[in-house]
């Protein structure tokens, strides 16, 4: 069962590998059987919570989107996870809030570009 939780896991990763479509369904797949396993099995909640959970802040917008998709719809509201995804939705609110401009991540070309045409035209 154990090597079953882990390849969900590493499914969720997203692989990089430029098949993005491949990728996608994967890291669907892994974050469907990892919902499964918090539901169904509460030796290892914790640890497929926590990889879910870490999957929902991924650099990645459309990554980021699909997990807090899937957790908010179901999850969100099991009496049995809900103080986690929520300490963790405020833990990363906090996170973000606390950056500054010497630490935000690079902005992609395209809103780089757009910052700059406002910063022009404030000017």
């Amino acid at each position: 069962e154990r090597g079953a939780v882990q390849l969900a896991a590493d499914m969720c990763g997203g692989g990089g590998d430029g098949h993005a479509h491949e990728s996608a369904v994967h890291r669907q797949v892994g974050m469907e059987g990892l919902m499964e396993v918090v539901v169904e099995h509460p030796k290892w909640r914790d640890s497929c919570l926590a990889k879910l959970l870490e999957v929902a802040s991924a650099p990645e917008e459309g990554t980021r989107t699909e997990a807090v998709n899937l957790l908010s719809s179901r999850l969100g509201q099991l009496p049995l996870v809900h103080k986690a995804v929520v300490k963790s939705a405020v833990d990363n609110l906090f996170a973000a809030c606390s950056l500054t401009d010497e630490n935000l991540p690079p902005l992609p070309a395209a809103d780089a570009a757009s910052e700059a045409a406002d910063k022009a035209a404030a000017a």
